[in-house]
Formats: C-alpha cells, sequence, structure tokens
C-alpha cells in the first residue's frame, strides 16, 4: 500500500473538522452581525449625523458622561455615554492631536466643548456637529491670544473667555464673550489686563475674579464695567443654591491652582450678589480654591496637591488610583462623582465625607477616561439680593483703590476700574480729590529690578486720565495736597541716592509745570 493511500483517510476527518469549523464560525459570525444589527444605532460607534442632538441626549438619560480616550494611533476620541457604560458613541476624533483640556457639558446636556491647545474652543454636539471658535487676535498682532479658560452660558447660546496676550503668567489677561451663532467674532468686554471669567451669574453677568484679590460683577455690553462684591482680598467666587455668593477670602497666594488662577488663604464667606450682608461661612488659614458644594453644606475646596471637604469636620476627598481633581454633585445631592487623571469614581456620600476617607468611599465607573466631565440637570439659583435701598443725601463719586485698581463709584454702588496696573509691578497710594470736586490725583510707585519710580495720575470725573510728574531716575514720594483753590497740587519726595531724609516739596499746575521754587520736607499739607 503507498504511504498516499495510507494517510487518506486521515486526511478526510481532517477535512470534515475544516469544513465544519468553518461553517460553525460563520454561523457564529452571523449571530454575532444579526446582534450588532439588532442593537440601536447610538449604541456604540458614531451617531447618526443628522440626529437631533436633543433626542440623542434623552437615550443618554441623567447623569452623563464626556471623556476622551486615547487610539491606537496616539490620538484621541471625545466619546459619550451613560452613566452605566451600556449606551455611549464617539462625537469626534481629535486627529490633529490638539493638547485637550477643560471639557465641559452644555447646560442642557446636547453639547461638549474643549479647549484645543488653547488656541481655540470646539464645541461638539452629539450628532458629531462641530463648532470651532478660534481665539481673539489683537489688531497688529503676529499670533492670536491664548484662551486659558472658559464658561458656558446657562442658556448654552454663548462662551464667556478668559484670553492672554503672550506666552508668560505676568502677560495681559482679559474677558471676551462670543455668541456661537457668529463664532467668529468676540465681544472684549474687558482692558484691565488681569481679569479672569468664573462663572456666568445671569443673561449679562459674570462673575470674575483677578490675581490681585478683586471679585466682582461684570456687565457685559459696556466694558470694563465691574462691579466689586467686596473689600477683602478673595478669589474663586461662585453663586451658590441659595443665590448668595460664595467665595474665598483672606490672603490671595503666588500659588497656582490647575485651572491658572491663584489660591486664597484664609476662609469661605458669602455675600448678596449686591455687595451686602457679608457673611463668614468656615474659619481656616489653609491655601484653598472654593469649587461647589457637599450634600451635607459643607464645601469642595481644591488644595495643593488634591481636593478636600472644608467646614465644620474637614476631611480629605479618598484617594483611588489618582488624585481627584474635579467633583459634581447631583441636583438635591442625589449623587456625587470624582474626576481624577484617567477615570471617573463614584463617591459615596456618606464614607466620601467621614474623615479619614474609608477606601471604598470611592469606586471606578469608568477607566481609561480623560479629561472627564459629568452632566446633570442644572436650574440657576436665582440671585439673593439684599434689597437695601440708599435713602437720603446728596449725589457724590467716590475714589479709590483696590487690587492693583483706581475705581470710581456713586452711592448708588455703580462702580468702574478706570485705571489698573500691572499685578507687581507698581503701587498705588490714596486718591486725593480736589477741593471742587473737579477732579482727583493718585501717586503711582514703580518698581522694575533695583530701580523706582513714580508718576501722579490726575483723572477728571469722567474718569479721563492725564499722567503727569513722571520722575526720570531713582525717586520716592510720601505724599501730596491740593491748593485750596484746586488749580494746583504739592508733591513731597526725593531722590533715592541722595537718601530718605533729604526731601523736598514741589508746587505743580494741572498741566504737570512747577509754580515757585522748592522747598526742603518729607511731608507736605497745603493751608
Amino acid at each position: 500500500m503507498s504511504p498516499l493511500r495510507a494517510l487518506a483517510p486521515y486526511a478526510a476527518v481532517a477535512l470534515l473538522i475544516v469544513l465544519g469549523s468553518g461553517a460553525a464560525l460563520a454561523s457564529a459570525l452571523r449571530i454575532e452581525m444579526a446582534s450588532r444589527a439588532a442593537q440601536p444605532a447610538s449604541a456604540v460607534g458614531s451617531p447618526p449625523p443628522r440626529a437631533d442632538p436633543l433626542a440623542l441626549a434623552r437615550q443618554l438619560g441623567t447623569p452623563r458622561f464626556a471623556y476622551w480616550r486615547e487610539e491606537h494611533d496616539g490620538g484621541r476620541r471625545l466619546w459619550v455615554s451613560d452613566a452605566l457604560g451600556s449606551r455611549r458613541w464617539s462625537i469626534l476624533s481629535n486627529a490633529t492631536r490638539d493638547d485637550v483640556r477643560h471639557t465641559r457639558w452644555s447646560p442642557d446636556g446636547t453639547a461638549v466643548a474643549y479647549l484645543a491647545s488653547q488656541k481655540e474652543i470646539v464645541v461638539t454636539w452629539l450628532n458629531g456637529v462641530s463648532l470651532r471658535v478660534p481665539a481673539w487676535r489683537d489688531e497688529g498682532a503676529s499670533e492670536a491670544r491664548r484662551i486659558l479658560g472658559y464658561a458656558w452660558s446657562s442658556d448654552g447660546r454663548r462662551i464667556a473667555a478668559t484670553q492672554r496676550h503672550g506666552p508668560g503668567r505676568t502677560s495681559p489677561t482679559d474677558v471676551f464673550v462670543a455668541d456661537l451663532a457668529d463664532p467668529g467674532r468676540w465681544i472684549q468686554a474687558t482692558t484691565a489686563g488681569d481679569v479672569h471669567v468664573a462663572e456666568w451669574a445671569g443673561a449679562d453677568e459674570l462673575l470674575v475674579e483677578t490675581s490681585g484679590g478683586l471679585i466682582g460683577l461684570l456687565r457685559i455690553g459696556e466694558r470694563d464695567a465691574i462691579r466689586p462684591l467686596t473689600g477683602m482680598a478673595a478669589a474663586s467666587p461662585q453663586i451658590g443654591p441659595d443665590g448668595r455668593v460664595y467665595f474665598g477670602g483672606g490672603h490671595v497666594t503666588d500659588e497656582i491652582a490647575f485651572t491658572d488662577r491663584r489660591f486664597v488663604q484664609g476662609s469661605v464667606w458669602s455675600t448678596t450678589p449686591d455687595g451686602d450682608a457679608r457673611e463668614e461661612a468656615t474659619l481656616g488659614s489653609e491655601q484653598f480654591r472654593l469649587e461647589g458644594r457637599w450634600p451635607d453644606g459643607r464645601f469642595i475646596v481644591s488644595v495643593p496637591g488634591g481636593m478636600k471637604l472644608s467646614g465644620g469636620r474637614a476631611s480629605n476627598l479618598p484617594f483611588l488610583t489618582g488624585t481627584i481633581r474635579r467633583v459634581t454633585v447631583g441636583p438635591g445631592g442625589s449623587a456625587a462623582y470624582g474626576v481624577t487623571d484617567r477615570r471617573i469614581l463614584r463617591l459615596d456620600l456618606e464614607l466620601a465625607g467621614s474623615s479619614p476617607a474609608a477606601a471604598e468611599a470611592a469606586s471606578v465607573v469608568l477607566d481609561q477616561a480623560e479629561d472627564a466631565d459629568i452632566w446633570f440637570p442644572r436650574t440657576p439659583a436665582a440671585l439673593a439680593l439684599s434689597g437695601a435701598a440708599f435713602a437720603g443725601g446728596s449725589p457724590a463719586t467716590f475714589a479709590f483703590v483696590m487690587a492693583g485698581r483706581i475705581w470710581m463709584t456713586d452711592v448708588q454702588g455703580a462702580a468702574r476700574a478706570v485705571h489698573a496696573v500691572h499685578p507687581g509691578g507698581a503701587w498705588l497710594l490714596r486718591p486725593r480729590w480736589s477741593p471742587d470736586g473737579a477732579r482727583f490725583l493718585v501717586t503711582e510707585i514703580v518698581r522694575s529690578g533695583s530701580e523706582q519710580r513714580y508718576a501722579v495720575l490726575l483723572f477728571d470725573r469722567a474718569g479721563r486720565l492725564t499722567r503727569l510728574d513722571q520722575s526720570a531716575g531713582q525717586s520716592w514720594v510720601s505724599s501730596t495736597a491740593w491748593s485750596p483753590d484746586g488749580d494746583r497740587f504739592a508733591v513731597a519726595g526725593g531722590d533715592i541716592g541722595a537718601g530718605w531724609a533729604e526731601g523736598e516739596v514741589r508746587v505743580l499746575d494741572l498741566e504737570g509745570q512747577e509754580r515757585g521754587g522748592r522747598i526742603p520736607g518729607r511731608e507736605v499739607a497745603w493751608t
């Protein structure tokens, strides 16, 4: 018998096995394909391009997740899903591999926005339709500004953004507002060079803060129309569920938070949006930024290196394979989620608030989820105005210095900044009104390295500035005084090189020209 004939029975059996395996595999593939075809189109993959975003949002339910995942080629995709992950789809592929940060749901939960390499804000609806809002480019500038952060308006139609002119943290930073119906056009809301967006406080007002410790309400439509909310150094303002403005008050530090804004060392305070009825909510002395409210009334705060609950009994939020960067609490304290650099965590409302937080206080809901955000429905709180009214007295205009700015305000509380100095670059002495109330002067002391110079700034009642008597060398100034008729003023100061004890008094007119001789002295008062 030939060898081939002897192997024939084995070959026949092998062929039957192969054919059977192929049939089984084909059957399995048909079952899998039929199973996938039976699933809703929105269960996984990409959404129908013409689907209604609101209808897609209803499929996701509450809460909703938005997050990024890395692809095999190094790019990333933006995904949305329900809380269980059973219904999810990708709405955007980041093929350009932009630096992605600040991913945020729109207020109505039908779109997701993110910041792409600080160059533009990208808004993508749940059906995959995207809109790009590039950063503002100053006239004559070689490159556009850098977007540091943004906030959705409550109706989801506008975005307010903090934009910086230049690469460094000391570069001028201002607030701009864009309507998504006209994304190529920004409205510049401030020109002071040191204003950051906190959140919207109504249809036409924003809560803002500065690195110098000012918090206030910015009225959109009139440039630099900021109304200060408190005279103390403050940071991280936000509107609480009771309609009051909560903030960290105390000493604004040089420590920078994740959001590129400063920590404050002190306590949590609150005030009404008209700046009245201020109350201290917690006592403390650590550095923090106010982030939100825990269901039991304690405050969620960022601290250097993490997050914690503060007020009453303080406790750190649980550490589970990563530091919690953000916390989202559902309406009425129904649920709480934490976001780390790569995960979404479900926080146990009781255990996460204990001290110390137990390991089981957090559980991983979604892994490999970068720059995530959680959506819950929100109803904006009605602003809790104090109702205090000004009565009696004659109309008056006030001038004061606060947070590196010169302000003018009247008895009705309408205030505006008329001059700003660069943070840390100058000091402003107390304003002095002329006897007739037609104008006031402020001394600005500028220090650069080892050099110190001063200038006298003259403002009329309309806030128009005339810069007078700018020193040419190393100099100091101690005081100023008006003449009784208001057409001259005196400045006491001197040359630093000659010694602090050897000063002189000079008299100048409203044009900055010297009148009369100089008088030895360190202080001046006109009689």
